[in-house]
């Protein structure tokens, strides 16, 4: 009988070490413990371990083969089992668990045997350009047994003898998989073909589509400051700005080159993995177009003809000369009518009228008079009882564009409505679509009269005989019995295209929205088609109109009586008086109003909700919600 001892640092940890050493189960190891020792710095088992008995049967594992050798006189036979994936046979028969085994015993062992596989990726990139390829290549293992030394008790192990890899992907195969998948186009084959040989874990670009190439638009290059005539305003800080600077008009002299057009080139359609072609982005040619004062050379230049202001308007490049009145416009200098640019260094005295084709700069006071600007129009001094419009025609066809933003939103609700009557048999089945119209546009919808009505009023605006498209369907599907003759509702969709095409029509020949710079006005009517800015004490009982933004920027200016609309946004430091003068502040649908300091009887309006203020408050907030409903966000004075 020999003996092996084990030392380690739990029972389970010896019995561990001895089972692999004798490549025997825990069942079959016969152990004593020598020494257990547990310490606050020390802890360790010592086993002492039977080995096997001299004249027990014998067996072991050799260059794969199982070998035994039979007991001796009074002792026991060697015992074997199978590990896992081993599959045992003795004398043909398949054994499952232990068995006692002698040399003259025929012993055979198989295992489990995995195909050997090869696999291939393919990736899309989301543009259909570009596709990647990666291989994997998975081995057949082949398996035998682990050699053991003797023992009576052995589990036969298996280990990998050999592996066996399967043959590499060849180009044709790869070409194969993709055309199976639709790939056709930009195969790289000396790519692949590389990769194949060489491998790598980031694969390979197996095919290339073309992306397509636009074509380079012409570009129009502006030896000006085309938005000069802008002024831009921080609406983060208006307290800061000095909007009583003077403003520096751009002048050209003659000869100067005013613009030069860069002709693009031409693209090419292009073509993704899969053969099909992508069409490149074909752009217009642009051309230049010139007006009054300048001319084109050598076809993609233009040269100033006269000294004065250039522009542009609806791409159109045009020079206009500045007017200059050295001292005031009266009797002596008659009223003014000018193309260009005017600047008066003096006033504007009592029933004078200025009309410019561009911007407006007055240096003192406008009294009882007229003045009207394409341009901006700037006055350093007062204005009393007078008119002023800044943006000509814009002016009018922003209120047209209004008009039929209206009419569409209007006409959307009315098709709703008779959709709901039809949907509820609300007024009976025998009403026909365009008795329900007749019958709303009566009762419900009472205004579309007034607001068709505006409409055909703008459009006397247009110095042309023909009817217009919108004009033309009003009459006959809305105005007096007409809505009877409307067999389906659907029809008055056309209505809504029209007035669409139409606001299209006149946004496209809107110029850059202009500006008025001014002071003080009394008993006035200001109007911009951009935005009116107060750089002094504000406003009293005057009508404001502006269709972007109404600022004043002095902390102690007032608005005092009259109206005030804007469409975006009006900002006021103190509204009203202490005694209640009646004052009104609108803005559009989406508009914001800012007020420090409002007195009672200042009625709010955004997009048609009003409120009037009954008490005097102050850090006033008024908008619509998500709703739609007014809200006006105050603290009290």
């Amino acid at each position: 009988m020999s003996v092996k001892q084990y030392k380690g640092a739990s029972l389970d940890e010896c019995i561990k070490m001895a089972c692999s050493e004798l490549n025997i189960s825990q069942d079959s190891l016969k152990y004593t413990i020598v020494e257990e020792k547990k310490t606050l710095l020390k802890k360790y088992v010592v086993i002492s371990v039977d080995m096997n008995d001299e004249k027990d049967g014998k067996v072991s594992v050799k260059n794969g083969v199982v070998i035994v050798k039979d007991p001796e006189e009074g002792g026991k036979p060697a015992i074997i089992s199978a590990g896992k994936g081993v599959y045992l046979k003795v004398n043909g028969v398949n054994v499952n668990g232990k068995v006692e085994v002698y040399a003259k015993d025929e012993i055979s062992c198989s295992f489990d045997q995995s195909e050997s596989q090869r696999f291939i990726d393919v990736k899309v990139a989301e543009n259909k350009l570009e596709c990647k390829i990666f291989v994997r290549y998975v081995p057949m293992k082949k398996y035998k047994l682990i050699d053991s030394p003797e023992s009576n008790i052995l589990v036969l192990r298996r280990e990998v003898g050999e592996e066996v890899m399967p043959p590499k992907f060849t180009l044709d195969e790869v070409k194969a998989e993709l055309q199976k998948l639709g790939v056709v186009y930009g195969i790289q084959e000396n790519e692949i073909r590389n990769y194949l040989e060489n491998g790598g874990e980031e694969g390979v670009v197996a095919a290339k589509g073309e992306p397509a190439v636009d074509d380079t638009e012409d570009v129009i290059k502006y030896k000006f400051d085309i938005e000069d005539k802008s002024i831009k305003y921080d609406d983060s800080n208006y307290d800061n700005i000095d909007y009583r600077d003077a403003k520096v008009i751009a002048c050209v002299k003659k000869g100067d080159v005013l613009a030069e057009r860069i002709p693009g080139t031409e693209g090419k359609d292009g073509k993704d993995i899969y053969g099909r072609v992508i069409k490149k982005k074909n752009f217009r040619k642009k051309f230049l177009r010139v007006g009054n004062g300048c001319k084109i050379v050598n076809d993609n230049t233009v040269v100033s003809e006269i000294d004065g202001r250039p522009y542009v308007k609806s791409n159109i490049i045009s020079v206009k000369e500045m007017y200059e009145v050295p001292g005031d416009v009266n009797i002596k200098t008659g009223n003014i009518k000018f193309i260009g640019d005017v600047k008066i260094y003096g006033a504007v005295t009592e029933g004078m009228t200025i009309e410019s084709g561009g911007i407006v700069e007055i240096m003192k006071n406008v009294e009882n008079s007229n003045v009207s600007a394409v341009g901006d129009i700037i006055i350093k001094g007062n204005i009393l009882g007078s008119n002023i419009s800044a943006g000509g025609d814009d002016v009018i066809a922003l209120k047209r564009i209004d008009d039929l933003e209206s009419f569409i939103n209007h006409m959307t609700s009315l098709m709703e409505a008779v959709a709901q009557l039809k949907k509820f048999n609300l007024l009976g089945y025998s009403k026909e679509d365009g008795e329900i119209i007749k019958h709303l546009l009566e009762t419900k919808y009472k205004f579309m009269n007034k607001i068709c009505l505006n409409i055909i009023k703008d459009f006397m605006c247009d110095d042309i005989d023909s009817d217009d498209r919108i004009i033309t369907l009003i009459r006959q599907r809305l105005v007096g019995m007409a809505p009877l003759a409307i067999k389906n509702y659907g029809v008055l969709n056309e209505l809504i295209q029209a007035a669409k095409a139409k606001i299209a029509e006149l946004k496209d020949n809107l110029a850059l929205p202009v500006n008025v710079n001014i002071s003080y006005c009394q008993d006035s009517t200001v109007k911009s088609s951009g935005d009116i800015i107060f750089t002094g004490k504000g406003e009293y009982i005057s009508n404001i109109t502006a269709y972007r933004k109404i600022i004043f920027t002095m902390p102690n200016s007032v608005v005092r009586g009259g109206e005030l609309y804007a469409g975006e946004e009006i900002r006021c430091k103190n509204v009203g008086s202490p005694r209640g003068v009646a004052t009104k502040i609108a803005v559009g649908e989406k508009g914001h109003i800012w007020i420090a300091v409002a007195y009672q009887n200042t009625k709010l309006s955004v997009g048609g909700r009003e409120m009037i203020l009954d008490s005097p408050s102050r850090s006033i907030h008024a908008y619509q919600d998500s709703k739609g409903d007014l809200v006006v966000d105050k603290l009290k004075l």
